[in-house]
């Protein structure tokens, strides 16, 4: 076994998704994800991280046959590839097959890297495909199949150039997939026992049971013509979902089982809409995510699609940013003639066109009682507005001057992506896409006032062409609750919060295919999709801040600091929001704790984004390269996957021009080069780097070792526990790196920490120093099976947390450096930046709390092979190589 790290390798041979503006209240938010895969037991004891020899040679032959540098990404669990591209040439030779066939060609001509058979290889079905608006490249997604049933999650994206050559190839899929068994159970059945695991109110460790007493009708409303269109053949309606339920049989691959199940996605309330997969078999939850993730004009000169200077018939009269801003104008609602071709109001007197819905929706119910509807025979929205809510805490006076300001946001910031590139053919939100490409009939539904809540908004994201039309905007009223929001506020008129969600709606659909909204469900996506939704607003309307309207703090916003003097890097990654003693027991050297949060998260992305605009020195070349990267983003992404994904759309579209702004830019916020990270659904620990790529004059050197410990021996190093604990690191020969043993938390000879008491242990290294003068990173080698839920819904269920740590020798000073949460594919190898503490005196420690006496049934961590060494960044860019290092575009 080995514990040597592959989360980058080089070969040089030359259904629905929704987001809101912030989390609530952890305790309060729903049911958040739940993949049986990350807590599947590890096949064998070989290393998650270790690539096999097949397959690099399978990637010098392709390095050679190309003569490029290729570069992969690998996916611990299945060390394949999930993200294989070159920034300097091709992948492959040209072709004038079809799309579908080059894609499938290379998988079976490069068999010993991705290890799928030819059969495996032709069962694959196109889920999605389109010409790029520019028609120089295309995109084609394949879907894997087995026994006649897509196989959930195993998609594998192609992007391909006009001359038929792979530029890139990304996606999750399984080799070798073996059945498991035959489903047991019939779609209502399924649907029963998936509401049960839908309850919020059942605690995690209380049996669950299929909910039977669920009624249910089928829709008789399947025709001939829906039926074409692929949907599943069984509607379900009734309550309590807001929507029919159409379950569909899929597989589900843990390990190398097929497990028979059923997906579907439950809307069940204005904040919950849960896709759900349960096994077929027995009705055992095997998937879980909530589609309701809880959440200005420029001062030079920019091109704004959409947004014409002068009146013309239809108009409106609203705020293009908020009311702080600037005061309103009477702005046309024609539109930009490429983007809508029939206008804003596409010959209605409301709001509502081709784009776009816009009602009032105080009672939370999306419409299903209408609300109020401006209407204007001539089309001239100009209504009066009062600010009745900031003054007076009613809306009535200013319903139909909000609802028109809504309207006008949603198809104003159409126009724009549209012109940036999100046209029909990616998967934007059109009634009628006027045969350019992709799926209509799905418009956005924007709910001003929407009275599911207060002090969010949310944008539910459901797949292109979506016929029951549900994607839909909700707007939340403000009001004080210290100290982020101390005023009354309208979100309708603030264009940071309205931009922001419809962002992701944009990156729902872009990120994997427009048929394919769940791709963003892992920690790291869904931080990048935050990051994105604040990253756009901000840089359209020129503004290093978003949502000073609602919040009243021209500082800061609703983050924690303006993007352009943001302070977090890379390393902040999943340990950005505190949760205290006040949620969390008490108990241990940590009481509060800092853990991964979307927001909180996204904003590391966001920092690094607005870096880009600044160091590329143009705002609309920045917001299309970030926009463009969306088509190369792969699914399940990590932050590093989104700085490639960059490049790669530079290289694409500007032979990479820029690369070396973009590498200056992201090296500077802690992802150069070598920066690292894990992969998997929770990973959340990070290698912040600084350097550039050998080619612009980057390196980075690691030596002489400081301090190193193969757990040998117990000499010099500290452990505590719980009072009463009975399960702490101890030195353990069950699963080792080298030698005879490594340190574990855990019950010996037991192998898990199920004691019926909530447990707690920290291991602390000897005492070194640091000299100043030198950077410094903390290797170790892990090994993790431990609960990893995040479920904040009920008091006392939290999640089985491994913190890294530095003390400050002969002190209570604690640094938390990393946040342990992914559950790993055999032993993997992590680094963590500690040069923040050279000339300090440090011990290095690591700390495992279970929290409560809860789901305690798993192996636990183990810890070895700690090393912690000195490392030295050069950065000297070349002075002829590369003439336009120093030249902004």
């Amino acid at each position: 076994m080995t514990g040597k790290p592959v989360p980058f390798f080089f070969v040089l041979l030359c259904c629905a998704a929704a987001h809101a503006f912030r989390e609530p209240d952890p305790r309060d938010v729903p049911l958040a994800l739940f993949d049986i895969r990350t807590q599947a037991p590890t096949a064998s004891e070989s290393s998650g991280s270790t690539v096999s020899a097949e397959v690099n040679r399978g990637l010098k032959i392709l390095a050679g046959s190309t003569s490029t540098t290729v570069h992969a990404r690998f996916n611990p669990a299945t060390r394949r590839p999930r993200n294989l591209f070159s920034l300097t040439g091709r992948l492959s030779g040209p072709s004038t097959r079809t799309p579908a066939e080059i894609a499938r060609s290379f998988l079976y001509a490069n068999n010993a890297i991705f290890g799928l058979s030819r059969t495996e290889v032709i069962e694959t079905t196109v889920a999605d495909e389109y010409v790029h608006p520019a028609g120089d490249s295309r995109l084609v997604v394949l879907q894997q199949r087995f026994s006649n049933l897509d196989v959930f999650g195993a998609r594998i994206q192609f992007v391909l150039d006009t001359q038929g050559r792979v530029i890139q190839v990304a996606g999750n899929y399984h080799s070798g997939l073996q059945s498991a068994g035959t489903a047991q159970l019939t779609a209502l059945q399924a649907i029963q026992w998936a509401t049960a695991h839908c309850d919020p109110t059942r605690a995690r460790s209380a049996a669950t049971a299929p909910n039977t007493t669920l009624r249910l009708s089928v829709s008789p409303a399947r025709t001939a013509a829906a039926a074409s269109t692929g949907e599943p053949p069984l509607l379900f309606e009734g309550a309590p979902f807001l929507d029919p339920v159409s379950p569909f049989q899929v597989i589900m691959p843990v390990g190398v089982q097929a497990i028979p199940a059923w997906e579907m996605t439950l809307h069940m309330s204005g904040q919950e809409c849960y896709l759900v997969v349960v096994d077929a078999r027995n009705g055992a939850l095997l998937y879980r995510t909530n589609l309701y993730k809880f959440a200005q004009p420029s001062k030079q000169e920019r091109s704004l699609p959409g947004r014409l200077d002068r009146l013309a018939a239809p108009a409106g009269l609203v705020f293009t940013r908020s009311p702080d801003a600037a005061p309103r104008e009477e702005v046309s609602f024609v539109g930009d003639p490429p983007a809508s071709p029939p206008g804003w109001c596409d010959g209605t007197s409301t709001t509502q066109g081709n784009n776009v819905v816009a009602c009032e929706d105080a009672d939370g119910n999306n419409e299903k009682t209408p609300g109020i509807q401006p209407f204007s025979a001539n089309r001239q929205f100009l209504y009066s507005f009062t600010n009745s809510w900031a003054d007076s805490h009613t809306t009535g006076p200013d319903v139909n001057a909000v609802v028109t300001n809504l309207f006008y946001f949603c198809n104003w910031y159409h126009d724009y992506l549209y012109a940036l590139g999100f046209n029909e053919a990616s998967g934007n939100f059109q009634q009628d896409n006027f045969g350019r490409g992709g799926l209509g009939r799905d418009r956005v539904y924007a709910d001003a006032l929407d009275g599911s809540g207060f002090n969010n908004s949310t944008f539910l994201t459901w797949p292109d062409g979506d016929q029951a039309g549900r994607s839909r905007l909700q707007m939340f009223l403000f009001k004080p609750v210290l100290p982020i929001y101390p005023l009354y506020r309208d979100g309708d008129l603030d264009g940071d919060i309205v931009l922001h969600e419809y962002t992701h709606g944009m990156t729902a659909r872009m990120v994997g295919g427009p048929s394919n909204v769940h791709a963003l469900e892992t920690l790291q996506a869904e931080s990048l999709a935050e990051g994105w939704s604040d990253f756009f607003p901000c840089s359209v309307f020129d503004d290093p801040v978003i949502g000073e309207y609602v919040t009243g703090n021209k500082e800061r916003g609703a983050r924690h600091a303006a993007y352009n003097t943001h302070p977090w890097r890379y390393e902040s990654v999943g340990r950005t929001f505190e949760v205290t003693t006040a949620t969390l027991p008490g108990g241990g050297p940590f009481a509060p704790i800092s853990v991964p949060e979307a927001h909180a998260d996204g904003e590391i992305w966001a920092a690094a984004l607005w870096a880009l605009r600044t160091e590329l020195g143009n705002p609309n070349l920045a917001e299309y390269l970030v926009v463009e990267a969306l088509r190369y983003t792969p699914p399940e992404p990590t932050m590093l996957d989104g700085r490639d994904a960059i490049l790669l759309a530079d290289i694409t579209r500007f032979q990479g021009a820029h690369h070396a702004a973009i590498w200056r830019a992201f090296a500077r916020r802690g992802m150069g080069w070598s920066a690292e990270t894990e992969i998997g659904p929770q990973a959340a620990l990070v290698f912040q780097a600084f350097d550039w790529p050998p080619a612009f004059g980057g390196s980075f050197t690691t030596g002489p070792v400081i301090f190193s410990d193969t757990a040998e021996s117990s000499s010099g190093w500290t452990v505590r526990r719980a009072s009463g604990g009975q399960a702490a690191f101890h030195l353990s020969k069950r699963r080792r790196v080298s030698g005879l043993s490594s340190w574990y938390f855990g019950l010996e000879n037991v192998w898990n920490y199920n004691t019926g008491s909530r447990e707690w242990s920290a291991l602390e290294s000897p005492r070194m120093f640091l000299p100043t003068g030198a950077g410094y990173l903390l290797e170790f080698k892990h090994w993790r099976k431990a609960e990893d839920a995040r479920d904040w819904s009920l008091p006392g269920n939290y999640f089985d947390s491994g913190i890294i740590y530095v003390r400050i020798a002969g002190t209570n000073e604690y640094h938390e450096l990393g946040f342990s949460f992914h559950n790993t594919a055999g032993w993997e190898t992590r680094r963590l930046d500690l040069s923040g503490f050279a000339g300090r005196a440090i011990q290095v420690g690591f700390y495992f709390d279970t929290w409560d006496f809860r789901n305690n049934n798993y192996e636990g961590w183990y810890i070895d092979d700690v090393k912690v060494l000195r490392t030295q960044t050069i950065n000297a860019p070349p002075t002829a190589t590369r003439p336009g290092w120093n030249v902004y575009p």
